[in-house]
C-alpha cells in the first residue's frame, strides 16, 4: 500500500486488491494531523504519517468493507392536496337534488375551503394548523376579505374552527366543528372528503 501526503488534502490509494482501485478522498480538515498522528487502514494495522510513502506494508489478503449509507425515514404524507365531499341531502319537496359540493385546498402557504349547490355558494380563505396526524382549518375570511357572508351576517369569527381533518390508518377523518352541513344536524367524525 502506498500513501501520499499533502498540506490540502490527502490521498490514500490500495492498489492491487481484487475488485480493482480503490481511492479514499478527505478534506484537509480530516488530514491535517500533526505528523505524529496514526492512520488506521483496513487490515487493523496503522499508519504513522512520519514514516516515508513506501515503508508502509501491504496487507496480506485483500478486504473489503460494506459501505452503510443512511436512510432518511419515510416522511409522513403531506396535507396538501385537494379534498372533495359530495352532500346529497335526497330531494326538496319540488323534486330538486339538494347536493352541496365541498372543496378543501391546503398547499404549504394557502387554505381555501368552497361550498357549491343547493342554496349554498360560499368561498373560505381559512388557516390550516398541521400536525403529521391532524389538520385544523379555522375560520379567516371570505374570499372579498370580509368576515361577513353576502347577507352581511358574521357567522364566524376569525379563529373559529370549522373542522379538523385527521389520519386513522389509511383512512382520513373529518370531525365537524364550527362548519354546519346543510341538514344542520351533528354530524360523527367518518370519513367525508376524498383527495
Amino acid at each position: 500500500m502506498r500513501a501520499r501526503w499533502s498540506s490540502t488534502r490527502c490521498l490514500m490509494r490500495a492498489t492491487g486488491m481484487v475488485a480493482g482501485l480503490a481511492v479514499a478522498l478527505c478534506s484537509t480538515a480530516a488530514c491535517s494531523r500533526a505528523p505524529e498522528a496514526a492512520v488506521a487502514v483496513n487490515d487493523g494495522s496503522t499508519i504513522n504519517a512520519s514514516e516515508p510513502a513506501d515503508t508502509a506494508a501491504a496487507p496480506t489478503a485483500p478486504t473489503t468493507t460494506a459501505a452503510t449509507v443512511p436512510v432518511a425515514a419515510p416522511s409522513q404524507a403531506s396535507w396538501d392536496g385537494t379534498y372533495r365531499y359530495s352532500f346529497d341531502g335526497g330531494r326538496n319537496a319540488g323534486g330538486d337534488a339538494t347536493v352541496v359540493t365541498y372543496t378543501l385546498v391546503l398547499t404549504p402557504t394557502t387554505c381555501r375551503f368552497s361550498a357549491e349547490g343547493y342554496q349554498t355558494d360560499e368561498d373560505i380563505v381559512c388557516t390550516a394548523t398541521r400536525t403529521p396526524e391532524r389538520v385544523d382549518v379555522a375560520f379567516k375570511s371570505y374570499a372579498d376579505g370580509s368576515t361577513n357572508d353576502t347577507y352581511g351576517n358574521a357567522v364566524y369569527s376569525v379563529g373559529d374552527s370549522l373542522f379538523a381533518l385527521e389520519r386513522n390508518g389509511a383512512q382520513v377523518f373529518t370531525r365537524w366543528k364550527g362548519y354546519t352541513l346543510p341538514d344542520e344536524k351533528p354530524h360523527r367524525p367518518a370519513v367525508y372528503f376524498t383527495r
